[in-house]
């Protein structure tokens, strides 16, 4: 008999599987895709049904699809395994629990923790009847594993060793503690309702425990579980694992923040909402959303505190590159609330949230009607958020947004300081701990330059090559020269080996042989290499008036502005019309 893996690659094929997370399009016997590993604006993400492998030129991704599937959900092996077999419908042979290996092992006590809770719900009327209150149906409670535990110190610790777990597979997988004197051991979880957080491919890795049944002043209201070898909570998104389908064909994401607020959205039909857990948003997390969409929606509740909680968030999206909206709530009121009372209410806030930019905007003019302290607050405030924000064009579209929404402000002062503004810092100040070993350094404007170039002159290498050119190499050659200089195309040709044009004809070949749309790759080519040679325009004009400006050199100082502002609207121009193709 054939392996799992095996059975699943004969059942279902790579375009399949990476067909579900990515917009595909036919490249000659192969198909393409912008990378998901990497931010890119022309795709160099290959797929291979033939070899059923991918490759990225541009990063070197590479790999079938469990390794795809393993790298886009963030799980191990097992995990995508798991997710492959189920779409395939492929059985996989359950080892016994002491048979497994580390790993598998602790992955196996969460599930029969959670069976454990499950079945401690089903004989507690009380807490079933808490749970209908709150407006959760029995369906939710099944599809979402809920469960109740007992206030007894070993009901779960004596139940799992039963099942052959032992005392130090429990405590490494969370779901017992010791004494301070480590001589006894008991239950993390007592009295609570049981949440479990599962992972991108479904298995539960964690709890959140609500109290109930024993409240004490002492106790605290929710508990979560530790960090373990199978649970970071920085890398886990509760709900991602039934939200994912509908992030992709909503196109954008719902964050919430807890766990009632998630269950009532699934349950009222928002099927693209996740939840941060109570727990601090992180870039992982919201490189986990980027990947699905780009566009998110934060609905955090409607306190100071939520209020808070979502401006966070909101700004560690905006450095990630997602278009950030905020949903509005009444003070005190949660989703879950409104999903509950009421759901056209809950519909309009979302349908009606604001762009960051926009909230910021209106808060601030109900702060003061002051024009300076208004204008304070904005350099204050909403230009650190701008400063956020990955792409140029999006930062020249909110300069351009908050000029024609306050009276006496203009977009030359607002860029002036802005350029004094260290987005580093505003990252710090959002106290996310070691962020820049997180975050994902964007190449320089020549690095990107140099990426697109090399493009356009595998092309014209491979297309001088065959008897009938898709594209008009002349004009490619002039057209190039005329973003460049004369001559720029020669001087490139005469700096490749020869083993290095054979490279690049072969790469060519990969990307482009048999697709009818070349022409516009070209075209989308060049747009990315004019909208580069802005940026790095810009970069230069920036750091010219900071100079004039230290030099107290003042009329020149605003000439440089004007040309920046200039240079900025042909970006933004220029970003309207590819759309960051």
């Amino acid at each position: 008999m054939s392996s799992p893996v095996e059975q699943i690659k004969e059942r279902i094929s790579i375009t399949e599987v990476i067909g579900g997370y990515l917009k595909m399009e036919k490249a000659g016997s192969s198909y393409k895709a912008r990378c998901p590993f990497h931010n890119e604006k022309t795709p160099s993400f290959f797929i291979s049904p033939h070899r059923g492998t991918y490759y990225c030129f541009g990063c070197g991704a590479k790999g079938d699809m469990f390794s795809f599937v393993e790298q886009f959900e963030g799980v191990d092996f097992v995990g995508a395994l798991t997710m492959l077999a189920n779409r395939a419908g492929v059985v996989i042979r359950n080892e016994r629990p002491e048979k497994r290996s580390e790993r598998e092992r602790l992955y196996a006590a969460m599930e029969e923790a959670t069976k454990f809770f499950e079945s401690g719900l089903v004989l507690s009327s009380d807490a079933r009847a808490y749970l209908h209150t709150r407006g959760i149906s029995d369906k939710t409670v099944e599809e979402w594993r809920l469960g109740f535990v007992r206030d007894e110190w070993r009901l779960l610790l004596t139940h799992l060793t039963k099942k052959g777990f032992s005392e130090q597979e429990l405590e490494k997988a969370g779901l017992v503690k010791r004494s301070d004197d480590g001589k006894s051991i008991y239950d993390r979880f007592r009295s609570r309702i049981m949440f479990p957080i599962f992972d991108a491919s479904g298995r539960p890795v964690a709890f959140s425990g609500r109290i109930f049944g024993s409240e004490k002043d002492a106790e605290a209201k929710y508990l979560n579980s530790p960090e373990t070898p199978i649970f970071e909570k920085s890398k886990v998104l509760y709900g991602l694992h039934r939200a994912k389908e509908g992030i992709r064909k909503f196109n954008f994401s719902i964050l919430v923040e807890g766990q009632m607020d998630i269950l009532m959205m699934h349950q009222v039909g928002f099927s693209n909402a996740v939840a941060s857990s109570g727990t601090a948003f992180s870039f992982v997390q919201a490189d986990m959303l980027k990947r699905l969409s780009p566009n998110v929606v934060v609905a955090y509740d409607g306190d100071a505190a939520g209020t808070k909680a979502a401006v966070r968030s909101a700004k560690l999206l905006l450095a990630r590159g997602l278009e950030v909206k905020i949903a509005l709530f009444p003070e005190g009121v949660d989703p879950a609330d409104l999903a509950l009372s009421d759901k056209d209410g809950l519909k309009k806030a979302v349908k009606d949230s604001l762009s960051i930019i926009d909230f910021y905007l209106s808060a601030l003019k109900r702060r003061s009607s002051d024009e300076r302290v208004l204008r304070r607050s904005i350099d204050d405030e909403l230009l650190p958020l701008v400063a956020l924000m990955e792409s140029a064009v999006a930062q020249s579209q909110a300069i351009a947004r908050i000029a024609s929404q306050i009276s006496g402000v203009r977009e030359e002062a607002l860029w002036m300081n802005l350029r004094k503004i260290s987005r580093d810092e505003v990252l710090r100040s959002i106290d996310v701990g070691t962020f820049s070993a997180t975050h994902a350094v964007e190449p320089k404007p020549t690095e990107r330059i140099d990426t697109l170039e090399r493009r356009l002159l595998s092309i014209l290498l491979w297309q001088e090559g065959v008897a009938s050119p898709v594209v008009d190499l002349g004009i490619l050659r002039r057209k190039w020269e005329e973003i460049a200089h004369e001559g720029v195309v020669t001087e490139k040709m005469a700096a490749l080996t020869d083993a290095l044009k054979h490279e690049m004809i072969f790469e060519a070949e990969a990307y482009y042989d048999g697709s009818p749309g070349l022409p516009d790759e070209v075209e989308v080519l060049f747009a990315g290499i004019q909208a580069e040679s802005l940026k790095r325009e810009l970069a230069d004009l920036i750091k010219e008036t900071e100079k004039a400006e230290s030099e107290k050199d003042h009329l020149r100082a605003m000439s440089l502005l004007k040309r920046s502002q200039d240079v900025s609207k042909r970006l933004n121009k220029l970003g309207r019309v590819h759309k960051e193709s």
